[in-house]
Formats: structure tokens, sequence, C-alpha cells
């Protein structure tokens, strides 16, 4: 039961917050093809970003709420345009 009511927690997230998980998921697959372009390790891109091990897993999975302030941030650390738009 538990494990069920915790699936059912997690869609239940999902489908409320579906609008800006897309954006988010978005942001995520445009920093990952950099990372793999750019040949960086998480670590590395923790470095640069000064993020923690949780916000760069959150970030790279596509379930970090960002604010303006972050993605301007990113971007300007690592000299790209992010393309805002949902998935």
């Amino acid at each position: 039961m538990i494990e069920n009511s915790n699936w059912e927690e997690k869609a239940l997230f999902r489908e409320q917050n579906q609008n800006w998980l897309n954006y988010s998921r978005n942001i995520a697959l445009q920093l990952c093809l950099y990372k793999r372009k750019h040949k960086l390790t998480k670590q590395m891109l923790m470095d640069i970003l000064c993020v923690d091990i949780c916000e760069i897993n959150n970030i790279l999975k596509g379930d970090k709420n960002f604010t303006l302030k972050e993605i301007a941030d990113i971007q300007d650390k690592l000299n790209i345009t992010l393309n805002i738009t949902p998935l």
C-alpha cells in the first residue's frame, strides 16, 4: 500500500506541475547535450555552476523549478543561450 501511495503522489505531483516540468526538462536536455559536447563530468558541471550534487541531479533530471535568476546565471556561467520553451 505504501508504495502505491507514493506512486500516486508522484503521479499527482507530475500532473499538477506539468507546465513548469516541461520547461525544466527542456533546460535539462540542453544542459545534458552541453555537458556531452564539452566532455564535462557531472562534477565539472557542478563546479562551473557552483551547485551541490543534489542540485545538479535535480537540474539534469528536469526536476528543478528554476527562477529567472537561476536561468540567467546558468547562461552566464556556461556562456550559452538556453531555449526556454516547453517540450
